[in-house]
Order: structure tokens, then sequence, then C-alpha cells
């Protein structure tokens, strides 16, 4: 948490909030502010619900009925011509489009002249004229401020039509702050409500919409169709006579060069095309065979196996014959594991296959001669096609000229050709769509009276009420905490100084201020008197907790000088000081309670106030001759001065006389002697002083004594104002321990939080002595 140093002393300048910057959310001080402020709360919350209960009950009831449009794409739309008549595919942007047509002009104002509305009172009311009820009523005022915010626009017209009476304009703008079209999620289907102050009205006008709105589309329809068919007849017309032109001079052009057709293409082209994918074979099968023949003679030259050459050529003879010799090595291996090499039949085995192998080479050879002499002849034929194709080349480059420009008119007139037909076509098409009047959408839940009325909803609408006003009450109330500068706990004190509260003084109710002598008599107490006529009391007890705090503020040197000021007037400190004297006198010390407010000498006008000093008064046993300014100019003797209560181990010295100069009489020495002097004759010094803030007085003295006990009233002293206050005092060298806080409320004090001594006091059974 920030803080600011000063005199020693740490400081904070955040409030009560605090705790919300160093541990996050205190739900236990937000349920506190709502207990506090529970009649803002409950205030606000109530106002609003009062508000809307009269706005909601005197409003007329209404009733809302809806019908449902399916949009759809039909099937036997035009292909090509979506931009010209309806059908095209349905996206997104397209049902929102729909959505606002079905609010148009043309629309609603169907409606209004099919059902006759500028004759319905609800659409074209009569005018009527103000009374002081009207601008007493919450709606009057509602509605004016809505139609203030929110006027509706008026509504595009349409091609060519003109705006019609005042009266069918004022009911057609009735009807469209009635109607609500919206789209049912990302369906197509389409809602259609209307309310009106009739639940059978709603559910023809809804109905009525439905049905315009088909009607609408029908008709737009059709008027798109024998647009588009008038326009299609006009330009096949005009392509017709086109196409004949084009297909003219190509003709013309044909004949003049003498180019043959033959079905899209000359006879020199016709060759070229035929000889070139001769060759392309012949070129290929060329190739193949040439391959195969390097393969055999390779694997010959490098002294290969017959038999693998055997492979390689795939014959039928070959193949026969490796099975022979298959058969023979067979043979050969069985009897050479019986008979032996020498033996006769194994030599003629051994014959056998010599014969066989020499029978697969004169094979081998006689494919390779046979696969050279085809390659010849491929060969050959290749060059005798590349000859004609190079002859028809040349032959077919002189006419190349006549060749482009005849396939230039011809393409000309397929495009036109092409282009006639399709729009034919669609002439054709246009024509027998016009006669059907069907609409791409269509009504699938027609409107029915509705039974329960929409508006206004009472409880829907209070219990919103009471939310809305609870939510308002409560950000009031957390305004006025926020802006509320008060100090009120102990811990929202010592974050803000940084010091201890010594002790929480509780407020006093006129009540509390009356000792009963018996059951018909009382007498009036005041406060100072509590502490003796009631000892138990938990003011009482306050006292005597701040005089034990002050006593063990330092336990090696225990205070005898204690200063009791405050940072604003009205604080309550020369009641402190009076309370504090005598509650030490009260333990048996001698105390002395010294005036030096030298400004306002309060404490000496709650002395004349005192019961027992106003009897002695007219006893003359008693009489003010002189007070701590007399004594400070020598003009009297301070044993003269002294008043002492009869009732306490008390003595007060008086403020009679107010001096010219009160920071002088501070900053003398013969001040300093008379505190020196009243230590030395009483075990206590209490000195009332003049507000911190205001005056430098309380500077000056707090230097002086051995302790200042700071009095802060709670909940009415600003954060602010006990801050500097205390910062004056630390620069100034003053010893504060603690911090008094007085006249605190502690049933209020309850609902800031369970910290403070004061809150358990009563609960346990203390404080009752009577």
């Amino acid at each position: 948490m920030f803080r600011k140093e000063y005199g020693g002393q740490d400081l904070g300048r955040d409030d009560y909030y605090d705790d919300f910057e160093e541990d996050g959310l205190d739900i236990k001080a937000i349920l506190a502010t709502v207990r506090r402020r529970f009649r803002v709360i409950f205030g606000f919350a109530f106002l609003v619900l009062g508000l809307v209960t009269a706005t909601t009950l005197s409003q007329t009831p209404l009733y809302t009925a809806s019908s449902q449009i399916l949009l759809e794409q039909n099937d036997d739309q035009l292909v090509g011509l979506e931009a010209l008549i309806s059908g095209a595919p349905i996206d997104s942007t397209a049902v929102d489009t729909e959505v606002q047509l079905l609010v148009s002009r043309g629309v609603l104002g169907a409606v209004v002249d099919r059902l006759d509305l500028t004759e319905d009172s609800e659409f074209n009311p009569p005018p009527v004229a103000p009374t002081i009820f009207t601008y007493l009523n919450p709606k009057s005022w509602l509605g004016a401020l809505k139609k203030g915010k929110e006027s509706t626009p008026d509504l595009a017209l349409l091609p060519g039509e003109e705006l019609g009476s005042p009266e069918r304009e004022k009911a057609i703008r009735a009807l469209r702050d009635r109607v609500d079209v919206s789209r049912s999620g990302r369906t197509h289907l389409l809602n259609v409500a209307f309310t009106s102050e009739s639940p059978r009205k709603a559910a023809r006008i809804a109905n009525a919409i439905s049905e315009a709105y088909i009607d609408q589309q029908v008709q737009g329809k059709v008027d798109a169709v024998v647009r588009a068919n008038e326009w299609l007849s006009r330009r096949a017309e005009e392509l017709r006579v086109e196409l004949e032109v084009a297909e003219s001079r190509a003709a013309e052009y044909r004949a003049q060069a003498g180019l043959t057709d033959t079905g899209g293409s000359t006879l020199n082209e016709q060759q070229l095309s035929e000889i070139n994918a001769q060759l392309i074979i012949a070129r290929s099968d060329l190739a193949g065979r040439q391959v195969r023949l390097e393969r055999v003679r390779a694997l010959v030259r490098e002294g290969g196996d017959v038999s693998v050459v055997a492979e390689a050529l795939d014959s039928p003879t070959i193949a026969s014959l490796r099975m022979e010799q298959a058969e023979v090595v067979r043979r050969r291996a069985e009897l050479d594991s019986q008979l032996g090499a020498k033996h006769p039949t194994m030599i003629k085995v051994d014959q056998e296959l010599r014969d066989v192998e020499a029978q697969i080479r004169a094979e081998v050879d006689r494919i390779i001669a046979s696969l050279t002499n085809e390659v010849s002849i491929v060969r050959e034929r290749v060059r005798s096609l590349e000859r004609s194709l190079r002859r028809l080349e040349v032959e077919n480059s002189s006419n190349n000229q006549d060749l482009v420009r005849l396939r230039q008119l011809q393409r000309e007139a397929e495009a036109k050709r092409a282009l006639y037909e399709a729009f034919l076509s669609r002439s054709m098409e246009t024509y027998e769509a016009s006669q059907l009047e069907e609409a791409d959408a269509r009504i699938v839940t027609v409107a029915e009276v509705p039974s329960t009325r929409s508006s206004p909803m009472v409880a829907r609408s209070l219990i919103q009420a009471l939310v809305l006003g609870g939510a308002l009450g409560v950000g009031i109330a957390f305004g006025i905490e926020f802006f509320d500068r008060g100090l009120r706990t102990t811990g929202e004190i010592e974050r803000a100084t940084s010091l201890p509260v010594l002790a929480s003084v509780p407020s006093m109710a006129k009540s509390d201020l009356k000792l009963k002598k018996n059951l018909v008599q009382s007498e009036r107490l005041e406060l100072y008197d509590i502490i003796t006529k009631k000892p138990l009391s938990p003011f009482a007890e306050a006292w005597r907790n701040l005089s034990a705090a002050v006593t063990m503020s330092d336990v090696d040197s225990p205070p005898k000088s204690v200063v009791i000021t405050s940072s604003l007037p009205g604080e309550g400190k020369t009641t402190s000081s009076l309370c504090f004297a005598r509650d030490l006198a009260r333990s048996g010390k001698r105390v002395v309670l010294v005036d030096c407010d030298l400004r306002k000498a309060t404490l000496t006008g709650a002395l004349k106030n005192m019961k027992w000093f106003r009897r002695q008064m007219k006893e003359g046993t008693a009489k003010l001759q002189g007070g701590l300014v007399e004594v400070m100019t020598h003009e009297v003797n301070i044993e003269d001065v002294l008043v002492a209560d009869p009732e306490e181990n008390l003595v007060y010295l008086p403020l009679v006389k107010k001096p010219s100069n009160p920071s002088a009489i501070l900053t003398s020495q013969s001040f300093k002697i008379l505190l020196q002097e009243l230590r030395e004759e009483f075990d206590f010094v209490v000195i009332d002083s003049a507000p911190t803030l205001p005056v430098v007085d309380t500077k000056i003295l707090s230097r002086l004594v051995d302790s200042t006990v700071f009095v802060v009233r709670w909940q009415e002293t600003p954060k602010e104002a006990v801050q500097s206050a205390l910062r004056e005092l630390t620069r100034g060298g003053a010893s504060v321990p603690g911090v008094l806080l007085t006249q605190v409320d502690m049933k209020k004090q309850r609902l800031y939080g369970y910290s403070d001594g004061g809150y358990y006091y009563g609960d346990q059974g203390y404080g009752d002595d009577g």
C-alpha cells in the first residue's frame, strides 16, 4: 500500500477500501457495506418499484399474435436469370432483406387499405385535449422520452408512388410501430408479430401482413417475368439478324478462297493430322524394337548366359528348349550320384545337354536376325512418313492466311448462333414462367387469437424493477461509502494513521444520562459524571482503557503530562479531557486539568456549568480570581486560582483571561516552569488544548509535554484532516501514542466489523450497572 512518511510516522492515504487493494476482493467488507446502507438500498429499490408499478398499472393491456413465413427457393426458376426475377439462392443477407421488405411501405399500405385501418381509432385516434392528469401520468413521461429518443423514421416511397392522405400515412406509421418481424435463429423462418389492444385484431392484422407480403412477392415475380420476356424477345430478334449476316460472310469467303470444308477443317489439315498420327506410332514402334535389339546384342557381346538371352527374347521355341534342357539337367543330376562321370550313360546325357544348348543358341541367332530385319523395315516406314509430312506442310503453308480468316468468320458466326439459341431458349422459358404465379415464400403458421396479454407483464416488470432498483441502491450505497471520508473502525484509523486506537468512547443517548434515585425520581448526569455514577458502563470502561493505554505507552518512563487535542473543533476534546482526568483521579492519582485553549477556553466554560461549582458560586465559597494567563503574568499565585473538585481528587487550572498573543505565552520560559511545577506537585497533568489545524498553539504545546492524545470523532472527522494534523504534530516532535475515537455509535459500528472491543462489551453481559 502507498504510504507517506513524516516525522517517523507511516501514514497511509487510502481509506476503508484499502482492503481491496491489499487482499483483493473483501467479501466481508462488501456485506458490511450492504448492511450499513440497507436503508438506502431498500429505499431506492422500493422507489423504483413504486414508479414501475404505477407505470405498469396505468398501461393499456396489449395482445400479440404471431404468424410464421418460410422462405424457400422454387425449382422452376430460370437458370441464369437470377438478376431479373426472384428465386436466387437464399443466404443470410437475403433473409435479412426479406425481413425489411415485410415492414416496407408497400406491404403495410396494402394492409391498411385491405382492412380499412384509417377508420380504426387505434391507428387514427381522435385528438384529445391534454389535462392535468395527462401530465401527472408516468406513462406520458415515458412515452414522450421514448418518442424523443427513438422516433420511427418515415418509410421510403416506392418508385412512382406518392404520399397518400394524412390519415393513411398516420395509420401506416402506427402499423409500423406495432409490427415486429424477426428471424427465427439461423433458419429461413420469419416471425411476424403484431401487437394490438384487441386480441382478435392482433391475429387478423398479423395474418394480413403475411398475406400482403406473399401477394406482393407474387406480383413482383410476374412483373419481373413480363419485363424479362419483353427484353429477351427483342434481343433474340436482333441476334437472329446478326447470325444470318455472319454465316453469309463465312460462306462467301470459303467459296472465294477455294477452301474445302470437311467437317470443320480443310482436306490438307486432315491429311496432316492422319500422317502425323501414323508417324508418331511408327516412331514409337521403331524405338521399342531398337531397344529390344540393342539389349539382346549387348547380352551376346558381354558373353551372357544363353538362358538369360532366351528369357529376354520371350520366344515359345526357346521356352520349349529350356524345358527340355531342364529335364536333361535333372536326369544328369540323378545319374551322377549313381554312376560316374566316365560312365557311358553319363557321357550320352552330357551330349544331349550340349545339343539342347546348341539349339537354343541357334534359335537366339535366328531371332536376332529377324529383329534386325524388322527394325530396318520400320525405320524405312518412318522415313517415308516424314517425307510425306514435309510435303503436306509445304502445301498447307500456302493457304494458312486464307484459313485463319475463314476460321475467324466461322467463330464469329458460331458465337452469334450460341447467343441467339440461348436467348431464344430463355425467351420461351420466361413465357412459360409467366404462367406460374408462385411466391418464394409461404405461410407455415397462421396467427391465432392470443389468450393472454403480452404487455404489460406485471410480474416480470416488478421483478425487473426490484432488481434494477436494488442495483441502483447498491451502486449509490457504495458511492456514498467511497466519498464518505469519515473514520469509523480501528482498522481504518490504523491504516490511515499507522497509530493504534487507544480507546473507543461510545456515544450516550439521553436515557443513558439519567440515574434512577427511586421509582419516581431520577438524576440527570453529565458525560463526565458517568465515570463515577456508572463505573461499569461501556462509557466508563472506555476511559479506563485510555488511562491504561497512556500509562503503558512508555513503561520505562510513564508520561506525567498529557495534551488532549484534535484536528478540528467540535470533536469532543474538552469532554475527553474532563473524562480522562476524572478517570485518573478516580484511580487515586492527584490530577490537575489545565485549560490551554487560549482562544476559546472551552474547559473553563464547562467548569462554570458544573453543578457543584454553580452551587459553590451561589454559596460564595468558590470564585474565579484568575487563571492561567494571570499566573503567567504574575498577577496571582497559582494556589489562588486552582479550583478543586469536591467529589474527585481533581484540580482545575481555568482560563479566565484570554491573552492577546497565545503563542508568546506557550513559548515563554514561565510556562515551561509552570509545567514543571505542576508535574512535581501532581501525579498527572492533563491539558485541554486548541485544535491542531486552525491554530499553532497545540504544535508548540505538544513539544513541552510527555504525551499527546489525538481525538477523532467517529464518522465525522475527515481522514485527510486527521492525517494533516498528525503530520503537523509529528513534524513538531510530538509524542503521539495513539488515537482516541469518540462519540462512537456502537450499534452502527457493528456493521463495520468485529475488530473493535466495544462490539463485544454489551453482548457479554457487561455494562449494565444501572
